[in-house]
């Protein structure tokens, strides 16, 4: 199965510094002196600018004070970067058309004043919104605009965030050399400023390169890097991203509990921060996680509500990974239209964006969607794009190129032959003219039509043809599993009951000649003062009785499994085979000091097969003994209601939580869990309960709570003309 990703490659935005208070104050002081109103522009504007990192609404503030002191003060470029910063805490907050108006009334503005580095700046924020919003061909060239003027000024700083971006953008669109080749080239200028908070950035996608890349190990020594740096200098933006991001490492490493621990810190520190882009990939983040761990309850809540995020900001990357990921989640609940549903919306997304990854993803899960409704045919195409898209970008690369050539090929052979055609069709008119007129030449280019048609239709069915035999081939290899798999079901099922009915006869003789021996020594040795081996003997008889106990299980089990159980139901006193069920358990529970009582006074009938209804209580009392402390309680009653007898069987034991309850009938080894003192069953008491309680026309009930104990209520018909079915 194709894990989706869930750090839809995030951009930090390394625009802004971790917060200097003494900055700030310096900032303060100017915009309060007596020095020209742009001078105090541009300390609102810088101001904006170290906040736009920690707090959007301070950012905004300052920002409008900027606007409305230059427009009073007729100083443009002022006015231009205070649109800049708006632009950019709009954008953190994840509405991408928003944030666009803002930047394009900047753009606009620096060139009407040929203002070159409000252009290069109003175009990087741009290009980020249209980027965020799937819009990558028109984001590149922004940000590719932006680079060519920051190399034209010697911007430094901007150049090494247009690299940034232009990398982030190539990662979108799935060609990671490219895209590592820019983050490269920005995280050697940002060693050469010495800024801290950038170099984090830088880590944090190089990270994400390498987890795109499959080297986890890598992505994961550059995400540690990142954090370390964000700590530090205590930057809750950074630290959110990272925590955000390197989940997918420890996922990709299978160390679950640290994926959940940072998955947890990066939606609290995006809810500190009201960032509603981070809070919404935290979400996503902990849906993907808990769909790992097979939670799909919680894991279907988390992504739901990411879901509805990302449709809010408009983030249509971020949108069509959720939407894929909920398609996964509902495929594994069984409910597959709504899984082919997102699955769809998803796929359709990505091919707008053209990201291969998640497009790869879409096919894979609606691959396994259609295999579980069985329509074969539309898996196997599914399959098939999704091997298409998994080739490496260096395979897709030659797959252009023979694209290429084979256009080429094909553009001279139709040039050859429209020629041969021409010339075919002069030499016809000449001739026609000479000897039978124009009628050849309608002869001819009907001949040619003609030919034309049947090799149409002849590729056509040779195409049709393998895509038949290929089908063929497919129905058949399901076919051929499932008639192994229905082979081995028949053979282990005759195994167990082999196994278990040459073992019954030994171990049935053994307890015998046991027996004798003990009243033996008891007549000859007189050793009724040696206690320890008067606790030996019991526990060895104990030990035997319960081997034959399994033993017998395990052949019911498997002659129900061949459908080969006897059933002869009669009028049965219930009383009676309680009263046999509680004599044969007693030693048992006087072991553990458990007080098994049985509160059937009257004579009680029911209609039902002995041996199974001895089977049935013997397990649910042995169940109850098993799982109840001693100086504990197990009680059996009964009664009757109309032409139905509900016996109930009752203990003071540990008890269930719900999540076991849901699957207690179901044999199952990982459910197998041991009793107060250690002891451990073999799976296959309570799914001979079930099977058996269906068999009599009966159900069964349960009720549990942790710490207080369990209760079976067993419905079974009183009498043979109106049995209770097991709907």
């Amino acid at each position: 199965m194709r894990r989706i990703s869930t750090s839809v490659l995030l951009i930090l935005f390394l625009q802004s510094f971790a917060q200097d208070q003494n900055q700030v104050d310096s900032l303060l002081a100017i915009t309060t002196a007596d020095v020209s109103a742009q001078k105090k522009v541009d300390a609102f504007n810088e101001l904006a600018f170290l906040y736009v990192n920690i707090d959007s609404t301070t950012t905004h503030q300052y920002a409008l004070q900027a606007i409305e002191l230059a427009e009073a003060n007729d100083y443009s470029q002022g006015i231009v970067q205070a649109n800049i910063q708006i632009g950019w805490t709009i954008l953190r907050s994840g509405f991408m058309d928003d944030a666009a108006a803002y930047f394009l009334k900047a753009k606009a503005l620096a060139e009407e004043l040929d203002f070159l580095e409000g252009i290069a700046d109003a175009a990087h924020g741009l290009g980020t919104a249209r980027m965020d919003n799937g819009e990558l061909e028109e984001g590149l060239a922004l940000h590719e605009e932006a680079l060519t003027i920051r190399l034209e000024i010697k911007d430094l700083k901007g150049v090494g965030l247009s690299y940034n971006q232009i990398g982030i953008v190539h990662a979108y669109m799935g060609d990671y050399p490219t895209c590592l080749e820019y983050f490269l080239k920005a995280l050697d200028i940002q060693q050469q400023l010495g800024n801290e908070e950038t170099i984090a950035g830088n880590y944090n996608n190089i990270a994400l390169v390498y987890e795109r890349l499959d080297q986890t190990e890598k992505a994961l020594e550059y995400y540690q890097k990142a954090l370390a740096i964000n700590e530090k200098q205590n930057n809750v933006r950074g630290m959110a991203l990272n925590n955000l991001n390197i989940v997918n490492s420890y996922r990709d490493l299978n160390q679950n509990d640290q994926a959940l621990s940072h998955a947890e810190k990066s939606l609290t520190l995006s809810r500190e921060l009201g960032a509603q882009r981070l809070i919404s990939l935290s979400l996503g983040n902990l849906g993907a996680l808990y769909t790992d761990l097979g939670n799909y309850a919680k894991a279907l809540d988390y992504q739901y509500q990411a879901n509805v995020m990302h449709k809010e900001q408009g983030d249509i990357p971020s949108l069509a990974n959720s939407s894929i990921q909920l398609g996964e989640i509902y495929n594994e609940l069984g409910r597959y239209d709504e899984s082919i549903i997102y699955l769809l919306e998803g796929k359709m997304m990505a091919e707008d964006i053209g990201n291969p990854d998640l497009l790869a993803s879409a096919y894979d899960h609606l691959s396994d969607t259609y295999v579980s409704l069985m329509q074969y045919r539309n898996a196997y195409d599914s399959h098939v794009q999704f091997k298409k898209l998994a080739d490496s970008v260096m395979n897709d690369e030659n797959t252009r190129q023979l694209a290429r050539v084979e256009a080429e090929f094909e553009f001279k052979q139709e040039k050859d032959s429209l020629q041969f055609a021409q010339e075919q069709e002069r030499l016809a008119f000449e001739s026609d003219i000479e000897q039978r007129g124009f009628v050849q030449l309608v002869t001819f280019l009907g001949l040619i039509l003609t030919l034309s048609l049947v090799l149409v239709i002849y590729f056509f069915l040779r195409a049709k043809q393998k895509a038949n035999r290929q089908l063929i081939e497919l129905n058949q290899e399901i076919k051929n599993q499932r008639d192994s798999l229905e082979a081995l079901n028949q053979m282990k099922t005759r195994l167990f009951s082999i196994i278990s009915h040459d073992l019954r006869g030994p171990m049935s003789t053994f307890i015998g000649f046991y027996d004798l021996l003990s009243n033996h020594i008891d007549k000859r040795y007189k050793v009724d003062g040696d206690e320890e081996l008067k606790k030996m003997r019991i526990h060895m008889h104990d030990s035997s009785n319960r081997a034959l106990q399994l033993m017998d299980s395990l052949l019911k089990w498997a002659l129900k499994e061949e459908d080969a159980i006897p059933y002869h139901p009669k009028k049965l006193d219930l009383k009676r085979v309680i009263f046999e069920t509680v004599d044969a358990l007693n030693p048992q529970a006087l072991a553990k000091k458990i007080t098994l009582e049985s509160t059937i006074t009257n004579t009680i009938h029911v209609w039902a097969d002995k041996n199974s209804l001895m089977t049935i209580f013997r397990n649910l009392v042995n169940n109850a003994l098993k799982f109840t402390p001693e100086k504990g309680q197990v009680q059996i009653e009964a009664k009757n209601e109309e032409d139905t007898v509900v016996v109930i069987v009752k203990d003071t034991g540990i008890g269930m939580p719900p999540e076991k309850l849901e699957k207690l009938f179901e044999m199952n080894e990982k459910k197998v869990t041991r009793g107060t003192k250690g002891e451990k069953g073999s799976g296959l008491g309570l799914n001979l309960v079930y099977d058996f309680i269906k068999m009599n026309k009966g159900t069964i009930e349960v009720t549990s709570e942790e710490g207080k104990g369990t209760t079976f209520s067993v419905f079974l018909p009183a009498q043979k003309d109106e049995p209770v079915l097991l709907y």
